[in-house]
């Protein structure tokens, strides 16, 4: 209920919604990012949503990105954002569901190239 009465007077239409929506996103996202699943995927909702905080809930810091990089780089969005971009960019890396997936659909896909 706070965090909507939040959202609202940060004029986010339908705070009681979104509330739920940027939860999940959070919540869910966070899980995969940690396993390694659907990771790029995952990231674009994520991404979406610091971009949002930075611009709605962190406006007065993010404002300071040319002037004062210390207190913008310090805010919590920007952590998780560049995180995301980066998985996004680079993929979740060799220790993932996501790798894990990929060597078991390749070996498949040899056994059935050799018979």
């Amino acid at each position: 209920e706070s965090v909507a009465q939040f959202f609202t007077s940060l004029n986010i239409p339908h705070p009681e919604l979104m509330v739920y929506v940027v939860a999940a996103i959070e919540f869910i996202g966070g899980w995969c990012l940690i396993l390694g699943l659907a990771s790029r995927f995952i990231t674009i909702p994520i991404i979406i949503t610091m971009v949002v905080a930075l611009i709605t809930a962190h406006a007065p810091e993010a404002s300071l990105a040319l002037t004062d990089q210390a207190k913008f780089v310090a805010q919590a969005p920007i952590t998780y954002l560049i995180v995301s971009l980066v998985v996004f960019a680079f993929g979740p890396g060799w220790f993932s569901l996501d790798k894990l997936f990929c060597r078991t659909c390749c070996k498949e896909e040899c056994s059935k190239k050799e018979k």
